[in-house]
């Protein structure tokens, strides 16, 4: 784990780019999710993610809903 101001960090994390685009067929939004929970309890904090990373789902960031429902935001 590293420190990152109040927050815990994981050294391993995940990068999430491949799940909208970039690496293949497009995950379905069910399927991301649930590569980023399993991710979350294997103990990963860190996931690498940016806006663009809408891939296929123009209107619907898969990447970012699903680390807000992580993170316990909805």
């Amino acid at each position: 784990m590293w420190i990152h101001g109040t927050d815990e960090v994981s050294a391993i994390g995940l990068g999430c780019m491949g799940i909208t685009h970039a690496s293949g067929a497009p995950m379905s939004i069910e399927d991301g999710a649930k590569v980023m929970e399993t991710a979350h309890d294997l103990g990963y904090t860190l996931f690498d993610t940016a806006e663009c990373y809408t891939g296929v789902y123009p209107q619907k960031n898969t990447v970012d809903p699903n680390t807000k429902r992580i993170n316990g935001i909805f």
